[in-house]
C-alpha cells in the first residue's frame, strides 16, 4: 500500500516530470543521426586500421576514455550488416559475444 499512496501523492511531479521529457525529445538525436555518427566511426576505424577490440574499449591509438561499447549500448553490427560491410560486422559480433 505505500508504494500506491507515494504514487498518488507524487502524481502532479510524475505529470510534470513526463510533459518534461515530451517538450524535450525532440531534442534527442534522431536515429539517422545516430546511423551517421556510427558510419562516421566506422569510417575512422577503416582509415586508421583502428582495432574493433581497443575501439570499443574506448581505446584510440593510445589515448583512452572511461567510456566504451557493448553489444547492448550499440547496434553497430546492425549497420554494418544493412550496408554489406560483412567482415567488420563479423568482427564487432564476435567482440561483443566474447564479451557475454
Amino acid at each position: 500500500m505505500t508504494g500506491y499512496f507515494y504514487m498518488v501523492l507524487h502524481a502532479d511531479e510524475s505529470a510534470e516530470l513526463l510533459a518534461n521529457l515530451d517538450a524535450k525529445t525532440d531534442e534527442f538525436p534522431s536515429q539517422e543521426d545516430l546511423s551517421g555518427a556510427a558510419m562516421a566511426l566506422l569510417r575512422l576505424q577503416d582509415t586508421y586500421a583502428l582495432s574493433t577490440d581497443h575501439l570499443a574499449a574506448g581505446n584510440v591509438q593510445g589515448i583512452s576514455d572511461s567510456m566504451s561499447m557493448s553489444g547492448t549500448t550499440c547496434n553497430i553490427q546492425l549497420l554494418l550488416a544493412r550496408v554489406g560491410m560483412i567482415d567488420t560486422c563479423s568482427r564487432w559480433v564476435q567482440l561483443f559475444n566474447g564479451l557475454f
